[in-house]
């Protein structure tokens, strides 16, 4: 099922020894159909607060979140989430880890599943490996494939790439851009780094202050690197909004 995520008017406060805290005043935004959609903002914008309402964790207090399909019906999609830390169980072995998301299934499903998707993120033959065992980036695959073999609809990532050095974050975006395009599920991406929602998204919304703030259009087609033309451009021009605070209005889509 192909789903549009659609944010309206959400708001979010919490309580604090300090007094009200609001990550979200009046947030809207829309990702469509299969598309890979980016979130950036400075630390405290609301980013992750976001993301766990989106995914069922947190409840807002006004505003809602739908799905709609494809013409326009309110959907019910599959939603996976991966997250900055892997939060794979030491104890267990990389395919137990997978099939915890799949566990109601019949074990032959879950083996079947399994295998798929361990091929799908390149770690075919580590079935039987522990976290320990494994490099960085290759827990954070184990983490996206957990998140794929439910065959999600929608695909929630808080800054999955945050804790990675720079050269396996590139081979990370790469496959990651790879995996998308073989099961393109509607993709919202949480991330502080600009170059990183240029590299991946279709759009790149910026938010702040709990609101958000513009949205750019990304042309370029996939796979993109950092010499892609016009990359480097569009990654400046959105970093400059941060430190132009007399443009921190709303203002309209690039």
């Amino acid at each position: 099922m192909k789903a549009a995520l659609i944010c309206e008017s959400l708001c979010k406060t919490f309580e604090t020894p300090r007094g009200a805290v609001r990550p979200l005043q009046n947030l809207s935004l829309r990702a469509e159909p299969g598309e890979i959609a980016a979130v950036v903002g400075e630390s405290g914008c609301g980013k992750t607060t976001l993301l766990r309402i989106i995914a069922g964790l947190e409840r807002a207090e006004t505003g809602r979140v739908r799905f709609e399909g494809a013409s326009g019906e309110p959907a019910s999609p599959r939603i996976g989430v991966v997250f900055q830390e892997h939060r794979l169980f030491p104890w267990m072995t990389v395919r137990e880890n997978i099939e915890l998301a799949v566990r109601r299934l019949p074990a032959p499903e879950r083996r079947r599943r399994c295998g798929e998707i361990l091929e799908l993120v390149r770690l075919s033959g580590f079935e039987e490996a522990y976290p320990r065992e494994l490099s960085g980036g290759m827990a954070q695959r184990v983490g996206l494939a957990r998140a794929l073999v439910g065959s999600p609809d929608v695909l929630l990532m808080d800054e999955p790439f945050g804790a990675l050095d720079a050269l396996t974050r590139h081979s990370l975006y790469r496959e990651f851009v790879r995996v998308h395009a073989e099961r393109p599920a509607t993709t919202l991406l949480i991330t502080h780094d600009v170059t990183e929602a240029v590299l991946l998204a279709r759009h790149v919304h910026e938010i702040g202050g709990g609101r958000l703030l513009r949205t750019f259009d990304v042309p370029f087609p996939y796979p993109r690197t950092l010499s892609t033309p016009g990359l480097g451009g569009l990654s400046d021009r959105i970093l400059a909004t941060f430190l132009q605070p007399s443009l921190s209005g709303i203002q309209p889509k690039e």
